[in-house]
């Protein structure tokens, strides 16, 4: 990806020749395409191509981003704002045109590609839905109008479409503020309506609210890029216009990173009431546990998951607790009717030291240890992991009991009341160790450890290798409590992943001006 420094460097420079080459009548401006350097021409293209390539950028780590962030989808202004000076002669001669229009498509198909499956028309009420709507008919309407130019005649042409739009866009033009003012406005909870909307429609889903993430971005990305265009043709930009559509770009990403940042702060409270509906009292716990498992792991998709399905008045055992089937730590239980279904969970990670751990955990529990006492053993372990405790290198145990039958029913009872763990079906050994523990002196029992990542058995702290700028006053860590996972809470006028940007590199890329949107 270009830097944002060799990014503006780029962009700046293709948008003064852009503009360098409409000074003039159209006579003039041929004559000065027709002696463009070679230099220049490559310049021009790599500043279409950068800005391309870097939307492309931003918009696969929103969606794929692992801890949230404030960011912001670059408009494309810097590429068609020429069209608003250019003469029809001199959209004819200019070989780079196609190029250009090509990237601005190939961005906006990169868009369209991630809209969430669920149409924002299916819930939304018309206070939020009339904004997409004008938005959505005005670019239709802005796209038409790119294209129209290319192929005018001549300028009297063009001054027509031009017009035309002005007149078609005049009432659209109010749709991405008030599409901002929903969003900004205090509500219950997440303090933005929108926010509260959304997480609900969704459960707090983080891939859904990634997605939903994107799609507002992408209509404040058109709103501002129309917006900017629309301001141009009336010869009406301003300091004040480039500030206040930077600040709704900026206020956008903030709202949803706040909102991504509740939704994994409360994302327990969801996870409980998404388990809570898919108990099945009639199914075979084994069969229970795996499904929800693999339904966590899809919907909740930044952490490895544990799951134990079982009878809730088998563990319920408050004095005599050597009688409980199933011993668990690190776990949240779910209890619907006669059934428990406990989850543990873990941020996911790399896991090269996990052999390690399993032969430390083999040194600290033998199967002479009663399965009630694993979990307080290894806590006690004093076995080391490269220089970490032994209780520093998992999150989750769970012990359970078998009983010896001889019987076919008491077997089959024993398979679906016991045989109940959930982990990966594709590596389960990858981080759970399995071994044997006892119930009273001759009865056998199993237990299981979901060990941590490298990164968190290393790390005490995820803000310790988390850069946000803090030093120069950009950003702040903020770790998320009860997990291992951190992100960087930026600033105004800062934003990115380390909270590395600026509005005013913002404002450069929405206007095209090396001064911050200033005429």
């Amino acid at each position: 990806m270009a830097s944002p420094a060799g990014l503006a460097f780029l962009l700046l420079v293709s948008s003064a020749l852009l503009i360098s080459t409409a000074i003039g009548p159209a006579s003039a401006g041929q004559n000065q395409l027709q002696k463009r350097s070679p230099e220049d021409s490559k310049k021009i293209k790599e500043g279409f191509t950068a800005l391309g390539k870097f939307a492309h950028s931003r918009i696969d780590t929103i969606t794929s981003v692992v801890c949230p962030f404030l960011e912001i989808i670059p408009v494309c202004g810097p590429m068609i704002s020429g069209l608003v000076k250019f003469t029809a002669s001199e959209i004819k001669g200019y070989t780079d045109m196609d190029l250009l229009m090509g990237e601005f498509e190939k961005l906006n198909t990169k868009l369209d590609q991630y809209q969430v499956e669920q149409k924002w028309d299916s819930w939304a009420s018309g206070a939020y839905h009339k904004p997409e709507l004008d938005i959505d008919v005005a670019w239709k309407t802005y796209t038409t109008l790119l294209q129209s130019l290319r192929k005018a005649k001549d300028d009297e042409e063009m001054e027509r479409h031009k017009k035309e739009f002005r007149k078609a866009y005049e009432k659209y033009e109010p749709a991405t503020k008030t599409l901002h003012s929903l969003l900004f406005d205090k509500g219950v909870s997440f303090r933005y309506p929108l926010g509260d909307l959304l997480a609900k429609h969704v459960n707090c889903h983080e891939k859904n609210i990634r997605e939903y993430t994107v799609l507002i971005y992408k209509l404040i990305y058109k709103g501002n890029t129309m917006n900017e265009f629309y301001y141009k043709l009336k010869d009406t930009k301003s300091v004040a216009k480039a500030d206040e559509m930077a600040g709704i770009a900026y206020d956008t990403a903030s709202v949803m990173f706040q909102v991504h940042m509740q939704c994994i702060k409360n994302s327990m409270d969801y996870v409980k009431k998404d388990v809570k509906s898919l108990i099945d009292q009639k199914k075979a716990r084994s069969e229970l546990a795996k499904e929800v498992w693999s339904f966590l792991v899809k919907e909740y998709d930044r952490y490895d998951w544990m799951v134990v399905a079982f009878i809730s008045k088998k563990s319920q055992h408050e004095i005599l607790k050597f009688l409980n089937s199933h011993v668990l730590s690190g776990f949240t239980p779910v209890e619907e009717g006669i059934v428990t279904v406990a989850v543990a969970r873990q941020v996911k990670g790399t896991h090269t030291k996990a052999l390690l751990v399993k032969q430390a955990i083999g040194r600290c529990i033998d199967e002479k240890v009663q399965c009630n006492k694993v979990a307080k053993k290894l806590a006690e372990c004093s076995e080391l992991v490269e220089g970490k405790p032994v209780s520093q290198t998992y999150t989750a145990v769970h012990a359970y009991l078998r009983d010896a039958h001889d019987s076919q029913d008491a077997q089959k009872e024993q398979e679906e009341d016991y045989d109940v763990n959930a982990a990966p079906e594709d590596s389960p050994d990858q981080y759970i160790y399995k071994g044997k523990c006892k119930k009273f002196k001759f009865l056998q029992g199993k237990f299981v450890v979901l060990i941590k990542s490298d990164e968190e058995i290393m790390t005490k702290d995820p803000c310790s290798k988390l850069d946000c700028g803090e030093k120069e006053k950009k950003g702040t860590c903020v770790r998320i409590k009860d997990m291992f996972l951190a992100a960087c809470e930026c600033n105004n006028p800062y934003y990115g992943q380390n909270c590395e940007e600026s509005l005013d590199d913002y404002k450069k890329l929405l206007t095209g001006d090396s001064t911050s949107g200033g005429q």
